[in-house]
C-alpha cells in the first residue's frame, strides 16, 4: 500500500437534481448474494447487488486497513438490502429525504439503499454509521472519546475509490466546513471534556458545531502533509485512551503538539482556501468478486425479510402484516416464524410468541438463532408489567441454558448467547463463576460492547469486587449516550453501595450473623427493550422502591414448620439467668418473646444502620423488625414465644402479603 498527498481541490457549489421513476414492474424478482462481510438481497439487478456488495467490502478493507494493530470483529450478521428504484425503497424510509441508512441490532443489523440517485450521498450515511459500527463493538463508545469517534466517522463519510485501486479520504464535506466559517470553535478545552452524554444533551446547532468540529479536526490530523504516520498516530492515541491514560497526554505523545497548538492549528486550517486530501493506492486492486454465492429468494423469504426489517425500525404494526403474508405463502417459514415471535413478544403477547417459535424448532436441526431466540422468549415471559424480572423458574432457567449451550455449539462467536446466559445467572444469582467466564467470553468477541460490561460490573459486584465493579459501572455511566444504559449503569452503581452498608451494618451487628441466603439477595432487574419509551426518573423511581419491596420479600427468611411471623418494633432486650427477653409493640399489642441466648438466633438487616448495638439493656435505636417466633410459653419471663430469627426492614415495608 503506497500512501500520498498529491490529490488537491478546492471547495465548490454543487446542483443536485431529482429524477422521478416512473413505476415499477408488477413483479420483482429477490435475489440473494453472499460476500466475505456482508449478505447482500435486493430486486436490483445481480450486476447492481454485487457491485454495492464490492463497494462494502472495499469501504471495510480500507478502514481496518488503517489501524493494522487491532482487530475489527463483525460478529453480527450485517444484512444490506438493495432496492431497485426509489418507488420499491419508499415504504422502507425512514425519512422522505434519507437516500440510505444503517440500522444496527444485537443479533442483526440492516444497511438499506437504492441503486438510483446520487451514490456518494446514498453511501455517506452507511459508510458513517458503519465506522461507528466497528469502532464501538472493538473499542467501546464509552471508551472513545466523542471528538476522535464522531470525526473519524465523518472524514471515512467521504470515501471515494477508483480503478479498484486508488482511494481518496478526506473529501471535503462542504457544510461542515460552512458551519466551521461562520461559527467560532468550541475551546479546546471544553471541545476535549464533551462526553457522549454531553454530546446527547446539545442542541441542534450545538450539536452541529461539534459534529463539524470534529471532522475539521480529524482532517487537519489526517489530512495536513507533514509527512507523519497518521495510521501510527491514531493507533497510538486510541491504546492510550483505551488503557484510560491522561488525555492531554495521549493526545500529545500521539500527534506530537498540546492541546493549545492543535487549537491554534485547527483555526488557520479552516480558514485557508485549498485543501489537501489523502490518496492512498493499493498495489493489488481492491475488486472483491470471488467467493460470492447467488441464490434467488422467494415471495416468502422476501416478505420476511421486509417484515424483520421493519420490527427492527419499529413499525410493529407494519411488521406484523408483511410477516402474515409470508406465513400465508410458507406457513413454516423459520424466518417469518421467528420475527413473529418477536413482534408478539413486544406486545406482550407471550402465548403466541412461544406458538410461532414452536414451529421453528419442528425443523429437523433447529439454527443457532432459533435455538438463541427461543431462550430469549422465555427471559422475556417472566417480565411483570412494568418490565422487571425478579426471578425464572427452574425448569424455564433449565431448559433456557439447555438452548443457550446448543446455540453456543452451533455458533461460537455469537456474543448474544453468551449475554443471556449470564442474564440469566444475574437473575437467579447462581452459577456465577461460569456466568463470569461467558460474559468474558461476549467481551472477546465483541470487547466494546456497553451491555456486556454492565453485565461484569455487576457480577464483581456480586463476588465482592466492588472497586472494579465501580469502575467499570462508571465507565458506561459517564460516557454513554443511551438513557436506558446509563440508567442501567447508575443502577448497578446504586446496588454496589447497598450492598457496601449491607456488610458494614452486619459486621457492626454486635453477635449478628449475615443472613443464611445473603449471597442469594439479588435486585430485580428493569428491562428496556430498544425502541421502547424510556420511563420518566418518576416512574423510575416508583418502579425501582416496588422491585426492592419484592426483593427483600424473595430475600426473607421463610418460616419453617410451627414457625409464625409478626411485624412490630423492637425497643428493649433484657437479660437475666432466665434467659434473653425480646420486647417491642405490634399494631394489636405488645411483643414478648425470649431465647436462652443471641447465638441461637439467625439476625438479618435489610437496612443500612450506623453505629447499632444489640445487647442487653436498651436499644440505641427504635428498630422496625420482623420477628419469627415459635409459640411456647415462658412463664419466668412471661413470654409467647421462643424467638428463632430476627430482620430488620424498613419502615415502608409494612405487610409480607407478596411472600
Amino acid at each position: 500500500m503506497k500512501l500520498s498527498y498529491s490529490f488537491r481541490f478546492v471547495p465548490a457549489l454543487f446542483l443536485f437534481i431529482l429524477f422521478v421513476h416512473s413505476g415499477v414492474a408488477a413483479q420483482d424478482k429477490w435475489v440473494s448474494v453472499r460476500s466475505q462481510n456482508f449478505h447482500m438481497i435486493g430486486n436490483a439487478t445481480e450486476k447492481d447487488i454485487r457491485a454495492a456488495a464490492v463497494q462494502l467490502e472495499q469501504f471495510r478493507h480500507v478502514f481496518v486497513s488503517l489501524f493494522p494493530g487491532f482487530k475489527f470483529n463483525s460478529p453480527v450478521e450485517t444484512t444490506v438490502i438493495v432496492f431497485r428504484n426509489e418507488r420499491s425503497f419508499r415504504p422502507y424510509k425512514p425519512g422522505a429525504w434519507t437516500a440510505g441508512y444503517f440500522q444496527p441490532g444485537d443479533d442483526q443489523n440492516y444497511i438499506v439503499l437504492t441503486t438510483e440517485g446520487d451514490r456518494s450521498q446514498t453511501y455517506k450515511t452507511i459508510f458513517h454509521e458503519y465506522v461507528h459500527y466497528l469502532v464501538n463493538n472493538t473499542f467501546g463508545k464509552s471508551r472513545i472519546p466523542p471528538w476522535f469517534n464522531e470525526g473519524l466517522a465523518e472524514f471515512y463519510a467521504q470515501f471515494a475509490i477508483s480503478n479498484d485501486s486508488r482511494v481518496i479520504l478526506g473529501n471535503l464535506n462542504e457544510s461542515h466546513l460552512e458551519v466551521m466559517r461562520r461559527t467560532k470553535l468550541i475551546p479546546f478545552e471544553i471541545f476535549f471534556k464533551i462526553d457522549n452524554y454531553l454530546l446527547g444533551q446539545q442542541g441542534g446547532h450545538g450539536a452541529s458545531v461539534f459534529y463539524a468540529q470534529s471532522w475539521a479536526f480529524m482532517h487537519y490530523l489526517l489530512a495536513k502533509p507533514d509527512g507523519g504516520d497518521k495510521s501510527r498516530q491514531l493507533m497510538s492515541f486510541l491504546s492510550s485512551a483505551l488503557k484510560g491514560d491522561n488525555s492531554e497526554a495521549a493526545f500529545q505523545k500521539a500527534f506530537g503538539m498540546t492541546y493549545k497548538e492543535a487549537e491554534d492549528g485547527l483555526r488557520r486550517y479552516v480558514g485557508q482556501r485549498r485543501f489537501s486530501g489523502t490518496q492512498v493506492t493499493f498495489e493489488e486492486k481492491l475488486e472483491f468478486t470471488g467467493g460470492t454465492t447467488v441464490e434467488p429468494l422467494t415471495p416468502a423469504e422476501t416478505a420476511a425479510y421486509l417484515g424483520d426489517l421493519l420490527y427492527r425500525t419499529h413499525r410493529l404494526s407494519e411488521a406484523e402484516v408483511q410477516l402474515k403474508k409470508a406465513l400465508e405463502m410458507d406457513a413454516r417459514s423459520p424466518r417469518a416464524n421467528m420475527i413473529m415471535a418477536m413482534v408478539m413478544l413486544r406486545n406482550r403477547k407471550f402465548s403466541e410468541a412461544r406458538q410461532h417459535l414452536d414451529i421453528v424448532m419442528l425443523a429437523k436441526e433447529p439454527s443457532y438463532v432459533a435455538y438463541y431466540n427461543y431462550a430469549y422468549m422465555l427471559s422475556r415471559s417472566a417480565m411483570d408489567e412494568s418490565g422487571w424480572v425478579t426471578r425464572y423458574r427452574d425448569e424455564d432457567a433449565e431448559q433456557m441454558r439447555e438452548y443457550l449451550e446448543k446455540a453456543i455449539k452451533l455458533r461460537p462467536d455469537f456474543a448474544e448467547s453468551y449475554q443471556l446466559l449470564t442474564f440469566v445467572s444475574i437473575v437467579r444469582n447462581d452459577r456465577i463463576d461460569e456466568a463470569m467466564a461467558h460474559i468474558k467470553k461476549a467481551l472477546e468477541i465483541s470487547p466494546g460492547n456497553e451491555n456486556y460490561l454492565l453485565s461484569l460490573a455487576s457480577l464483581m459486584g456480586r463476588s465482592g469486587n466492588h472497586a472494579e465493579a465501580e469502575r467499570l459501572a462508571k465507565t458506561v455511566h459517564d460516557g454513554t449516550s443511551e438513557p436506558s444504559l446509563r440508567n442501567h449503569a447508575r443502577s448497578i452503581l446504586q446496588n454496589i453501595e447497598r450492598d457496601k452498608q449491607y456488610a458494614e451494618t452486619v459486621a457492626a451487628l454486635r453477635g449478628g450473623n449475615p443472613p443464611p441466603d445473603a449471597d442469594n439477595r439479588r435486585p430485580p432487574l428493569l428491562i428496556i427493550e430498544d425502541g421502547d419509551e424510556m420511563p420518566t426518573e418518576e416512574q423510575i423511581a416508583k418502579l425501582r422502591a416496588e422491585a426492592e419491596r419484592f426483593s427483600i420479600l424473595e430475600a426473607l427468611r421463610p418460616p419453617q414448620s410451627g414457625e409464625q411471623r409478626i411485624i412490630g418494633h423492637l425497643s428493649k432486650i433484657e437479660c437475666s439467668r432466665n434467659g434473653v427477653l425480646f420486647v417491642g409493640r405490634a399494631t394489636d399489642g405488645p411483643i414478648r418473646l425470649h431465647n436462652t441466648e443471641f447465638s441461637a438466633l439467625t439476625l438479618t438487616t435489610f437496612i443500612p444502620v450506623v453505629d447499632m448495638q444489640i445487647g442487653c439493656g436498651t436499644v440505641t435505636q427504635d428498630l422496625y423488625t420482623i420477628m419469627t417466633y415459635v409459640p411456647e410459653q415462658n412463664s419466668k419471663l412471661k413470654s409467647t414465644g421462643r424467638l428463632v430469627a430476627l430482620e430488620l426492614i424498613p419502615d415502608w415495608l409494612t405487610s409480607l402479603e407478596d411472600k
